[in-house]
């Protein structure tokens, strides 16, 4: 029942759940000035990184964040080898030293079995949506589709 409802429901069809308004910032912000948005924010807890013109180049994940906060901490817990991938962190200034560029999103005409599957993949909770242009429109997290999924149930029972 579920399942067939992820291949025919694309992500336009959720849009009005949608927040409008995603969280981004320019590769050359500081790395305070991201956390000061996730902090005000707190709604989500992915920053996309775009271009002046709101074209998509990566993001950052809250979680990926801890290293660069408390690198001292996450050092002594993961040992020597993680000590050399803290070391290079300890240099991080800017939002472009810390940005996951593999590009992860979904557009309107997507199903919502794509964007999970993309979800499931990343461990994440949000992805965004971008249009023809690769510009950011918006962002779509996991507790929309649920709400959408109890809407279709809710559908099929009245029927």
């Amino acid at each position: 029942m579920a399942e067939s409802m992820l291949d025919d429901v694309r992500v336009s069809e959720i849009m009005h759940h949608m927040v409008c308004d995603a969280l981004t910032i320019e590769p050359d912000a500081t790395i305070d000035d991201l956390l000061k948005i996730l902090v005000n924010g707190a709604r989500t807890r992915h920053v996309y990184v775009v271009d002046s013109r709101k074209h998509l180049l990566g993001s950052v994940r809250l979680h990926g964040l801890i290293d660069t906060i408390f690198p001292i901490s996450s050092a002594w817990q993961g040992g020597p080898m993680v000590f050399m991938d803290i070391w290079e962190t300890l240099g991080a200034h800017h939002v472009s030293d810390v940005m996951d560029s593999q590009l992860r999103y979904v557009n309107e005409n997507s199903t919502l079995g794509e964007m999970l599957s993309i979800m499931r993949e990343d461990r994440s909770n949000e992805i965004p949506v971008v249009d023809s242009e690769m510009k950011v429109v918006g962002e779509v997290n996991l507790l929309e589709v649920i709400q959408r999924y109890l809407e279709h149930r809710s559908e099929k029972n009245d029927k």
